[in-house]
This record gives structure tokens, sequence and C-alpha cells, in this order.
């Protein structure tokens, strides 16, 4: 059997003891034990330093390619240039890369279509942060991908809610470990009753280097010499706004009693080393593992090792450990607590180390080799050289840049069509070839979105198919839906009235007012129907406000209107905080300085301090709202409003302003026309007697105009009737 060829190359320096090098050469090694694999892994730069490159340096099957000569540090370009040079007629089976630079020129290359494996690390893992540009390139790599690989469960969630397009390639490849000696059992201490904590790591202030010393230095006063910190490492950040964080932490490295610094440390010494420690530190602070979809390896060799690791309770640690895993600490006062409770209860110390150990084999390079590379070699599947019979259902192409608002209603029209997903890769960009396959092949288009790719399906094919479109509200602010063909539109369809008579008048479409139909957004209302908590009568929600014309501010002053009342009302925020935008940071005029003055009114006004909750963006949105026995809508203008109809759904009392367009949606008794008709219809409710009642009818009008089985059925009935 011939071998399987597979180039590998990062965007990352050997000559560095960082988590990049150590996981590239972590996976040369778990693809070279595959059978009948030969791995050619080329480097960034020539090596000087062999502490993280060693461990393959004699494996028979693996060929190390340094730069070629004359090149110091290879440019993305420059690498898949060397890849290239190499194959010589004999093309590798697979290209493994990493590195979000170097996947989207490689996405550019027809050579290496359907041979890559793109591990993606380097992008937002936020939504927001994700701008209109990365998307684009994020599809183009995902099309030219047989597999993406990420590392966790919740980034897979994450990438595919952005990129469904990704379902079918996207595969997890967790960080690996080599499997060493380790201990059984932990030790609470040295013969001579020490207590020794370990860190091995950089030093930057989101990694709570500040922190774990304070830390210390407060477990050190109470517990004096029977305490020890073992540091490995001499990467000591140097951030330019906080010029005082190097010599802090040298000198607390240098000075603090306790304290043993190692420096500078190989890999394979510190793994010997960890078996005799009592206690690993993997804390980080909130603001860093809040906002992360990945684990640390740290944790994983600490675990293995046999040691109890203190830690944050971020997403991806409560799965792998559970709930109820006994160090997890939110805040650093809670991490100082428990390392005192850690040196006088061996118990606790013994219970967190066989979770830790348990959870880190799974991780060990022999393992990720079984569990989940050996899959990825096996051949692709080769198309079927049979003609297959026509499918008995119509067959509906949907194509659009963002689907996410009309996957639920995908996923249950199949069960009438034969569904076929064609991604754009932003406004104007798709694969012409695909969509003109599909589009051949299709009976009936459903454009999500009136941008280019209802222009296209209505202009470019040579068989132009029915076409419904889907019209949200932003294509009133673009000139696309001009371009369209309208003889080829069967149907257009709309959430709301008011946004169908504002493109009528805009795009002169009078003379196509009768295929210009409404449907409203759905509801699954199943999801929503939860009961409430018992303060959910004293509690307001409000879900977005940004941008600015979501209007915190009034939502604010219905606030203060009923603690002026009842100081019982608390205002909770769900969905992304202003500071989490980009733009935020960047400190651009207008909205920034909106939700700074709201923020500062907040922290100044008495009746407003601590009354105000930011929950965060999630998906728990059905549970959300049990808390929630009012749902605001103080927009300035909206198409809609989803999150007043999700909120009715759960029984909240939806409070609408009079935004043009809601009373053709929702009931009048819902709309109100002042800040203080809203605050006095929520203290009615809040104290009436009866209040189940009209949530019960609140809930009953959802389920009869928005409930997604009756939504469907309206699409079922447009798509038939063409």
């Amino acid at each position: 059997m011939n071998s399987i060829r597979i180039a590998l190359y990062g965007d990352l320096n050997l000559n560095y003891v960082d988590g990049s090098a150590i996981w590239a050469v972590s996976l040369v090694e778990a693809l070279s034990g595959l059978p009948d694999v030969r791995v050619s892994f080329f480097l960034k730069a020539a090596v000087t330093k062999q502490e993280v490159i060693r461990p393959i340096l004699e494996i028979p099957n693996v060929d190390i390619i340094p730069p070629p000569e004359g090149e110091k540090m290879l440019s993305p370009a420059a690498a898949l240039d060397a890849i290239a040079a190499k194959e010589s007629g004999a093309p590798f089976d697979a290209v493994v890369l990493r590195g979000f630079a170097l996947c989207k020129q490689a996405a550019r290359r027809p050579s290496l279509a359907g041979r890559l494996w793109t591990y993606l690390t380097d992008i937002p893992h936020e939504e927001q942060s994700l701008g209109e540009e990365d998307r684009q390139e994020i599809r183009a790599i995902i099309q030219a991908s047989r597999h993406v690989l990420c590392q966790t469960r919740q980034f897979a969630d994450y990438f595919t809610s952005i990129f469904p397009e990704s379902r079918g390639k996207l595969n997890l490849l967790p960080p690996m470990i080599p499997a060493f000696e380790t201990k059984t059992s932990p030790r609470e201490a040295r013969p001579d009753g020490v207590l020794q904590i370990c860190y091995a790591g950089k030093f930057a202030p989101l990694w709570a280097s500040r922190e774990m010393l304070r830390a210390f230095a407060t477990l050190r006063k109470l517990q004096g010499k029977t305490t020890e910190l073992h540091v490995f490492g001499d990467k000591i950040h140097n951030p330019p706004e906080d010029p005082s964080f190097k010599p802090d932490i040298q000198a607390g490295l240098r000075k603090t009693p306790g304290v043993v610094w190692h420096g500078r440390t190989t890999r394979e010494d510190v793994l010997r080393q960890l078996p005799s420690m009592s206690l690993g530190w993997a804390w980080r602070p909130a603001a860093l593992e809040d906002h992360t979809l990945e684990i640390s390896t740290k944790f994983l060799e600490y675990g293995l090792s046999g040691l109890p690791v203190l830690l944050n309770a971020n997403a991806v640690v409560r799965d792998v450990l559970g709930e109820d895993y006994p160090l997890f600490a939110r805040t650093e006062d809670q991490a100082q607590a428990l390392l005192v409770d850690a040196a006088k209860n061996p118990e606790l110390l013994k219970l967190a180390a066989e979770r830790c150990q348990d959870v880190a084999g799974r991780y060990t390079i022999d393992a990720i080799r079984r569990d989940h590379l050996a899959k990825l070699i096996e051949p692709a599947p080769k198309p079927l050289s049979i003609t297959l019979p026509r499918a008995r259902k119509p067959r509906l192409l949907v194509a659009g840049h963002d689907l996410k608002f009309a996957d639920a209603l995908l996923k249950r029209l199949e069960s009438h069509f034969e569904v076929d997903r064609n991604y754009w890769w932003g406004h104007a960009h798709h694969d012409v070839r695909l969509s003109e396959d599909s589009h051949r092949d299709a009976d009936v288009v459903f454009c999500e979105w009136c941008l280019p790719n209802a222009v296209w399906h209505t202009t470019q094919p040579r068989d132009i198919k029915p076409v419904v479109v889907r019209f949200h509200r932003q294509e009133l602010y673009t000139d696309h839906p001009r371009k369209l063909d309208m003889r080829y539109v069967r149907r257009m369809i709309f959430v709301g009235e008011e946004t169908r008579r504002a493109a009528i008048e805009k795009f002169q479409w009078q003379d196509h007012a009768d295929k210009l139909v409404v449907i409203p957004n759905y509801v699954d209302t199943a999801t929503f129907d939860l009961p409430k908590t018992p303060d959910a009568p004293f509690n307001i929600g409000i879900a977005g406000v940004v941008p600015s014309m979501k209007r915190l501010d009034l939502a604010l002053d219905v606030l203060e209107t009923l603690r002026n009342a009842d100081p019982r009302f608390r205002l909770f925020v769900k969905g992304r905080r202003p500071q989490e935008y980009p733009w935020f940071r960047q400190g651009r005029q207008g909205e920034a300085q909106y939700y700074l003055r709201l923020l500062q009114r907040i922290k100044d006004t008495p009746l407003l301090q601590d009354a105000v909750t930011f929950d965060g963006w999630g998906s728990d949105m059905g549970d959300w709202y049990r808390k929630i026995g009012a749902v605001l809508s103080v927009s300035d203008y909206e198409s809609f409003h989803l999150a007043i109809a999700e909120g009715a759904a759960s029984g909240a009392i939806p409070i609408v302003r009079d935004w043009h367009g809601a009373e053709e949606i929702y009931p009048g008794q819902w709309i109100c026309g002042s800040i203080q008709q809203m605050a006095d219809r929520i203290l009615e409710t809040a104290n009436d007697p009866d209040t189940a009642g009209q949530r019960a009818k609140i809930k009953h009008h959802i389920r009869q105009s928005f409930d997604i089985g009756h939504v469907e059925q309206r699409y079922i009935r447009v798509l038939e009737d063409l």
C-alpha cells in the first residue's frame, strides 16, 4: 500500500516555547503514529533551539523541512510555495495548515482545494467581532477545505451557528499531551510537610500573573514555610499600556518568600517534575476565560500528572469537569480562599485530583490519534457512478450569505421539499459554477435576503426558475432590489406590512404589489413556555441594546419611573455589552459616547445603582425569560422585533413603544405612547392578582399568530402555489 503523504505547516516559530509550537509538534507525533502515513513538517524558521522539536527528531516517517535557502522567516505565500515545490508530480494527500492568514491564501489556490485541513484558532470567538470581510474569507476557506478543525465542542457550536455550511466538514481536534510518568494519588505535601503549588507558562496580565503572586503571598503569611510556589518559564510580557508589569513580576518571582523560580526549562523537564507537586495553578480571570472557547493544555498536563488544578469555571472546563468540581474560582478572592482551603483539606485535593486526572487521560496523543485523527485520513467517498432517480419531492434551492434567520424553518420544510443550500461568502461573492449547477437542478429558488443573491438568480442563469425572495429591512437602504428582474419573482415575503409599503414606494413596485406578501417571523413557542420564577413580576427585560436606536436610555427611564413607585423593580439586559464591540474600544464617536453617558448615568443615579444587570449574550433565551415579567421594545424603529414575540411566548408582559408599524404586528393594548404609560402598565400587572390569566392570554396570542408550525404552513402554501 502506498503511504498517505501529509504536509503540515503552522504559521509559528518552533524556537519559542508556546502553546502553538507544542501543538504543531504534538500533531506531527500523532499523525506519524497512524498506519502508512508519512509526514512532511515544514518549518517557518530554521531551528536554533531544540526544546520544542526534540520529540520528533528521530521519528523515521517524519521529514522535517527547513525554509528554502536564503529565507529566514517564511511568509504565508512562501510557505505554500515551499509545499508546492515538494510535491513534484506526487501531490500530498492532505495539507494541514494553522493560521487564518495562511489559510486565506491557501483557499485561493485551486491546486489545494479538497486537500486542505484548516485549523482556525486566531479568529474572534465572539460573533460581533467578525467583520463581513473575515466572514467571506472564512466561507472561502470552508469551501476549499476537506476538513475544518477546531478544538472544542463549544467552538464547533459557535462556528456552525455562524457558518452552517461547515457542517459535514467540521471535526474536533482537541489539544493533546504526551503520556508521561504520573502519580495515582495526590501528595498533599512533601515528607517535610511543605505544600508545593506549581505554575508553568508565560507571564501576562490576562494570565493572572500578579494575582497568582498575591494569592501565594497571602497563603504564605497564613501557613508560613509550609508552602512553596514553583514557577517554570521566563517569558514575561512587557505591555506598553502597563509599563510596571514586567518589573513587578520579576521582583515578585525573585523576592517573594517561598517562590522557587526555575526559569527557562524544557517541557520534558517540567513534565518530569510535575508529579512531585501538590497543586497546579491554572486560574485566569473572567475577562479572559469568558471569551475563549478553548481548553488549556497546561490544565491537561497538570491533571495527567495527578495534580488537582485551581482554575476558572468557563463553559469549556465546566463541561469536561462538571459543575460540582471543587476547585473552580470565579474571582481572585475566591481563588485565594480556595488555596487556603486546599492547604488544610487533603480530601479536597484528592477529589479534585481524581477528577482532573480522569479528564486529562482523554487528551493524550494516543487518545487523540485513535479517537479523532484516524477517521480523518479515511478516503473521501467517491461519487456514485449510477444515475439516481429524481426525488419525488420538489427541489428547493435556498441561496444567501446568512441563513440563520431561516434555519429552523428550513429544517421543517425538508419534510415537504428536497432542500439544497447554496451559501454565498458575503453579499456579492459566490461560486458561480456551483450556483449555476444548483439553480439548474432546482424547481424553486428561495433567496434569503433581497441582495445580490436575488439579483443573480433573477437575471443571470440561462434557465431562470421561479424565485421567492424574503425581504428583511436593511435592503431598504441599498440599491440591490432595484436591479431585480421582477418578471421572475413569483413571491416576495416581508415580515411586516410597514416594510412592504416602504419597499413598494422606494422601488416603484406598484405593478407587482400582488406578489408582495406578509408572513411574520416565527417563534418556536415550546422553547419559551416555561414556568416563571417567583421574582419575575418585578423584573423587566430588554434583549439587545446595540446600536443606539434600540434606546437603552428609554429603558432606564422606565426603570427609574418604576423604582420611584416600588424599589423592587430591576432591569435585565440580554446581549452583548457595548464595551464588547470593537468600535467601542476604538472610540467611534456618537455610538460610543452615547453608551458611556448611559453607563455613567447608571453609576451616578441612586435609583439605578445596583438595579441594572447585564446578562451577556447567550443562546439560553428560553431560560432567561423565566425571570422576566415584562419585556421592553423601546426602539426608534423595527421591522418586527422578534424579542417581543419571544418574550410574550414566555408569558412576559409585552411593553412596546409606538414605533412605526408596531400596531400592524402586535395588539394595540401592548403598545404605549409614553414612558409613564409603560411604567403604569408594568405596575398594574405586577400588582394584579390575576397575572397568570394575563400571561396565559398573551401566550395564546403568540401561539395563534407566530408559532413556527403556523408560519411553516404559510410558507408551504406560497411555495407549492407557484
